[in-house]
């Protein structure tokens, strides 16, 4: 029985197409505004996200190529229903902000809590997939916060932002936040880079007849964790 249970969560983790695990601890922030904080890393083709709220009330992040509402890929997290999913919005209306179908659900490690005047949404999702995907170099992003739990307009509490990315192995990250105009000054927040070798292993030497030894190379491979997906309701964002 035990060994029939690992081989299916293996076969679901291999369904999902899950190749690389977030950190516990990502390593990238950027002061969104006074009140919001994100943490990220890119690991292989995955973006590890964790956005913290000091305030309680549902929280939203999305890709946008005109830094406006719509058109937008968005992930909306709702405390009450503790559901964090992915969302298409094509009109600042309740009927233009639909959840994506469930074979489109692709997140993974989603979760939303809130502590003492706190929220917490994390999620991992995929580079390059969607409508408007996020990818490597630069992206026009958008987030929103509401000023409850109820998914309603969100006031001011919305802006746009640009995020930089490269891959994990050497990544350089830049993100500059620009937020609703109602809101203030932009804001600016640069990671220094970090580099990571790659050392080959020891060579060993060839068994030959004549004094000199040719070395054969050695090369290092790497294993790789998995993620698992996460399922929500509907709601809306509308008025930005």
């Amino acid at each position: 029985m035990k060994f029939r249970a690992i081989a299916s969560l293996f076969l679901f983790r291999q369904a999902t197409g899950q190749s690389t695990p977030c950190p516990s601890d990502l390593t990238k922030s950027l002061e969104v505004t006074d009140t919001l904080t994100l943490y990220y890393d890119v690991v292989g083709d995955i973006f590890c996200a964790r956005m913290e709220s000091q305030s309680e009330g549902w929280l939203g992040f999305g890709i946008s190529p005109s830094g406006g509402m719509v058109p937008a890929d968005a992930v909306i997290g709702l405390p009450d229903e503790d559901t964090v999913l992915l969302y298409e919005m094509t009109a600042e209306s309740q009927s233009g902000v639909v959840a994506l179908s469930d074979d489109m659900q692709t997140l993974t490690d989603n979760s939303i809590i809130q502590d003492t005047a706190t929220t917490t949404m994390t999620f991992a999702m995929k580079l390059n997939e969607g409508t408007h995907p996020l990818a490597l170099g630069d992206n026009t992003c958008i987030y929103a916060q509401g000023t409850s739990n109820t998914f309603e307009y969100h006031g001011n509490g919305r802006g746009t932002f640009q995020l930089t990315l490269e891959s994990s192995s050497d990544s350089n990250v830049t993100a500059t936040t620009t937020p609703a105009p109602s809101q203030g000054a932009t804001l600016t927040g640069t990671t220094p880079s970090s580099a990571e070798s790659m050392t080959p292993a020891p060579s060993v030497p060839a068994q030959v007849s004549e004094p000199s030894k040719q070395p054969s190379s050695g090369y290092v491979a790497r294993n790789v964790g998995t993620l698992l997906a996460g399922a929500g309701i509907v709601g809306v964002w509308f008025g930005m």
